[in-house]
């Protein structure tokens, strides 16, 4: 079968507020796989790093039981990085570090790993609030993701937790059973008013018919 190669590097290079001190990638198209990899150093010491393979039909309702192979990794990397895919948050601090592999065939993909987000503050420009204190813990096994942790407090250092697992099944999400709470939250603070959440629910069940209980309010 005919084969597609390409690979490019940008040296002091950025993305809106988000620089970077080198990008390189490679790829391969060859049959039915595609194959690469993708390294980011935002400075020394500090990087992200894609690769591995995937089918074609990785992504199609017949996915096959050809092989995936997929690690995405690195070091304490800003979290300012977020800045060059969204303008929706702004002047963003903190670190992310993650390990996160995905394996086995194409119909039934297994996750593997963690995402850990830690020292997190941002501005939302939508609503006008900057939140801190941020971190969080999901943990990716081949049976479910498990959010073990997330914290957010807003300007005033009120908070909102949510913990919680999802089932999986390949790249569908099963049974739920999350909860959420929150402290007079500010979810709203602009020309358009001031609206804050208070209180706890839970939502169980499936994404397609969810249960939600508890009492979550919301103050102006």
């Amino acid at each position: 079968d005919p084969a597609i190669a390409a690979d490019f590097k940008v040296i002091d290079g950025g993305v809106r507020a988000f620089a970077f001190q080198s990008l390189a990638a490679n790829g391969t198209v060859s049959g039915d796989s595609v194959a690469g990899q993708l390294r980011i150093d935002q400075r020394p010491g500090v990087w992200l790093e894609a690769r591995g393979s995937v089918p074609m039909d990785l992504f199609t309702s017949s996915g096959s039981k050809k092989p995936v192979d997929v690690t995405l990794h690195s070091s304490s990397v800003d979290l300012g990085l977020v800045e060059g895919f969204t303008t929706a948050l702004r002047n963003v601090v903190g670190t992310l570090q993650l390990d996160v592999s995905v394996k086995g065939q194409a119909d039934e993909p297994q996750f593997g790993g963690y995402v850990d987000v830690a020292g997190a503050s941002f501005d939302v420009a939508a609503t006008g609030i900057r939140y801190r204190n941020g971190s969080l813990h999901v943990q990716l096994t081949p049976e479910s993701i498990a959010l073990e942790r997330l914290h957010l407090e807003d300007s005033k250092g009120n908070p909102l937790e949510v913990t919680g697992t999802a089932g999986t099944h390949a790249f569908r999400i099963g049974d739920l059973g999350f909860e959420l709470s929150a402290t007079r939250f500010d979810v709203l603070h602009n020309a358009l008013g001031d609206v804050a959440l208070n209180g706890v629910i839970t939502v169980t069940g499936t994404l397609t018919a969810p249960t939600i209980a508890g009492d979550l309010a919301l103050h102006r």
